[in-house]
């Protein structure tokens, strides 16, 4: 009797540090996601190899002055899962919908613009150039 009694308190304790660690790291994991998402920061999602993204890169080296005047963070999302989820959550804060979006890709602190062109006018309006 008293090894079965032993047993469970064994596994009872067992339970509750397992459910600790695993409690914790989801709560550590949603805090980062809402670091890195919070404030109005504006990101241009791009993939290696993406030949509209080459187009909004070529601007960008043609038109130097656009990221003196308009700062914003680059982020490759083919080949880095964090940025590819930063990146699903910008979209569904537009409202879009679906698992994965298209590159390249522009968060403006609070909406989004897809596709070189329309990338490249929001940037040319921003920067006040033609």
């Amino acid at each position: 009797m008293n090894k079965k009694v032993l047993i469970i308190i064994l596994v009872v304790i067992f339970l509750a540090v397992a459910a600790f660690f695993v409690f914790r790291n989801k709560n550590n994991s949603r805090e980062e996601v809402q670091k890195t998402s919070s404030g109005s920061e504006m990101i241009f999602f791009y993939g290696d190899g993406c030949s509209h993204c080459a187009n909004v890169e070529k601007f960008l080296e043609e038109n130097k002055s656009v990221e003196e005047k308009v700062k914003f963070d680059k982020k490759e999302v083919w080949g880095n899962k964090k940025n590819a989820k930063l990146m699903v959550e910008k979209a569904r804060a537009c409202g879009m919908s679906g698992n994965s979006f298209p590159v390249p890709f522009f968060w403006d602190g609070s909406g989004c613009f897809t596709g070189d062109i329309d990338i490249i006018n929001f940037l040319k309006g921003k920067a006040n150039i033609q």
